[in-house]
């Protein structure tokens, strides 16, 4: 309940674009160094526990392969 009225709050930090792809191409790199031991599979749950909503927003985030999503993502 506490979430949903900061939300209606205008002022409300939001994050950009930018900033939710450069979230998402730190997640993919430390998705991808999970399988390198015991202490890259804690960071992951640690961030799955401490950040849920930003994970959440990261994982379902819908891919549009947009020039700026080309240039980030993909480091084009």
């Amino acid at each position: 309940m506490e979430v949903r009225n900061l939300k209606k709050d205008p002022k409300y930090l939001r994050p950009s674009l930018r900033t939710l792809l450069w979230l998402a191409r730190a997640w993919l790199e430390v998705k991808t160094m999970v399988g390198q031991g015991v202490r890259r599979r804690m960071l992951v749950g640690d961030l799955e526990t401490e950040c849920p909503l930003t994970v959440g927003a990261v994982v379902t985030m819908q891919r549009t392969d947009s020039e700026v999503e080309r240039e980030v993502l993909r480091g084009e």
